[in-house]
């Protein structure tokens, strides 16, 4: 069965097995980097929050043998979970900005992978990318969501992209502390977690060769914009003794290479590129570059 045919297979048996009480419906959701996701969309009729479950990975599953009748189950499932939660949220929660004020964050996306939805939000240009707000809402079953902030929010609240600017910047600071780590710890802790020898593992040998550290924030979420953090660079500068190279490894984290001449910003760049083209989620990555920190004139270059 094809996707299309699959999807609308999907629905109708989702539909059949939630019953009246329920509406389903398939929405097309614009994800970062211009990656579109296909996603379900249930409502119960005494709630208006409807939260998307993506059907991506359930498509995978019917190819792997899974039948359509078992999947629209185990969604379901996933909703039901979700339910309760559902109803304790209070829907003026965003509309009112004093609320909604306290849940306003800062990240970084690509502004070349983005020009079209950069038209309709507010952003700041930051390097080759743009600093962008969402609203983070509190834990809903097993996750958290989030809202991209767009012009139709600020005038709904009445504010000004100044506003929203320095209130996002304040609960990012404030809420979301950065966290420094090692590489090799990290990767210690993976490869202990799936029983793997680290001594023999390629990717310890390459720490070896130079030291690197991911910085990252304490949800490890949305970390990457922890280089933009007030006094941050500089401060790592100090600790590391000199220059250092920042490599955006995701929207979620950047690595940090201290500088010296064993280190060629080529191939830092070159693996950035390649990670990103075999190992990043497409809506995950943030850029093919390696920017490099001079402790000197206390700013990045690229």
């Amino acid at each position: 069965m094809s996707y299309e045919d699959f999807t609308q297979a999907f629905l109708k048996e989702i539909r059949r097995q939630a019953g009246e009480e329920y509406q389903v419906a398939l929405q097309t959701i614009k994800k970062n980097n211009g990656v579109s996701r296909d996603a379900v969309s249930i409502t119960r009729k005494d709630c208006k929050v409807a939260p998307l479950i993506y059907i991506g990975s359930f498509y995978e599953r019917y190819q792997g043998g899974s039948s359509v009748v078992r999947l629209a189950a185990c969604l379901l499932e996933n909703y039901y979970e979700m339910d309760d939660s559902l109803l304790d949220i209070n829907t003026d929660f965003f509309s009112d900005y004093e609320n909604a004020k306290k849940h306003l964050y800062c990240k970084l996306v690509n502004i070349g992978m983005n020009r079209e939805i950069l038209r309709e939000i507010p952003y700041r240009t930051y390097l080759d990318l743009a600093v962008v707000y969402y609203y983070m809402t509190a834990s809903v079953g097993s996750g958290q969501a989030t809202i991209l902030i767009n012009k139709n929010h600020l005038e709904m609240w009445g504010i000004t992209g100044e506003e929203l600017d320095r209130q996002a910047w304040e609960n990012t600071v404030s809420d979301l502390k950065a966290s420094l780590r090692p590489m090799g710890e990290i990767l210690r802790e993976c490869f202990l977690n799936a029983d793997v020898d680290v001594a023999k593992t390629e990717d310890e040998a390459e720490y070896r060769i130079f030291p690197m550290y991911v910085l990252t924030n304490q949800k490890k979420t949305f970390g990457a914009i922890c280089i933009r953090y007030p006094g941050m660079l500089k401060e790592l500068s100090e600790k590391f003794g000199g220059d250092f190279y920042i490599l955006p490894s995701s929207v979620h984290e950047c690595i940090l290479v201290p500088a010296d001449e064993t280190v060629s910003r080529d191939i830092l760049k070159e693996m950035v590129t390649d990670i990103n083209q075999t190992q990043v989620e497409p809506q995950e990555i943030l850029a093919n570059q390696a920017y490099l920190y001079s402790r000197t004139l206390n700013q990045i270059v690229f």
